[in-house]
């Protein structure tokens, strides 16, 4: 959470320093992208060395967040150690306080859903005492709209997240309880679990957490627009 410092002086009214900076977590979400450098630059800028934030990222590598002066910005990416942006998010208004996710997603040479771009989300970082909050995206280019699931002996116990699409994420986070949580990925109202396996994935939550949780890679890495991704 942003922190302020209270100024009260011997003589004269108190006031206010305020964190005008704001947080921004890039990262690279496109299974058939090689790796790429990211740009973050003031408004009609060109890329440039002196711009460059990032260098080298590969699929499906984060950023963290990276605190930054709160501001109107561009942000573009390109093929490793070139300057020419194949992705641009022009225009990107980064309050005072706020966190943002830039995300490259989609695929190479996809068209309509599946085009590549850069994506940005709000983040929602306060935590809340004795929870954990917990947000979903679906980010896999060629995965149908699926659930995400609770497991109990390897049984179907709860369905905290329905109907998820690409590429969207839930519109609030999920609070949840602390403890340990089997988790898996259905389609869409189907009641067997494929991904990450049949099994699931055990997630271990803390009170005060705050996570995101991302699908991402290839379902198909065989055939069709995400032949030859990762998966």
């Amino acid at each position: 959470s942003p922190v302020s410092l209270l100024v009260a002086p011997a003589t004269g009214a108190a006031f206010e320093i305020k964190d005008t900076r704001a947080a921004l977590r890039v990262a690279h979400f496109a299974p058939n992208v090689p790796a790429v450098d990211v740009f973050l630059k003031a408004p009609g800028e060109a890329n440039s060395a002196a711009n460059r934030a990032l260098s080298g990222v590969t699929f499906p590598a984060d950023s963290g967040f990276l605190n930054v002066a709160s501001g109107t910005y561009d942000a573009s990416v390109a093929l490793a150690g070139t300057l020419a942006g194949v992705l641009d998010l022009n225009g990107a208004a980064l309050a005072a306080g706020s966190s943002t996710s830039v995300f490259a997603i989609g695929l190479l040479n996809g068209s309509g859903d599946q085009a590549l771009r850069l994506a940005a989300y709000a983040d929602d970082r306060a935590a809340v005492a004795g929870k954990a909050k917990v947000r979903v995206l679906h980010l896999a280019p060629d995965a149908p709209a699926v659930d995400v699931v609770v497991l109990n002996g390897g049984a179907i116990a709860a369905r905290p997240v329905t109907n998820l699409a690409f590429p969207s994420a839930t519109s609030q986070a999920l609070e949840l309880d602390p403890g340990s949580y089997t988790l898996a990925v259905v389609p869409a109202g189907a009641s067997t679990p494929i991904l990450p396996t049949a099994a699931g994935a055990t997630l271990q939550l803390n009170a005060g957490d705050v996570i995101s949780v991302a699908a991402v890679g290839c379902l198909n890495t065989s055939t069709g627009a995400c032949a030859g991704g990762a998966a």
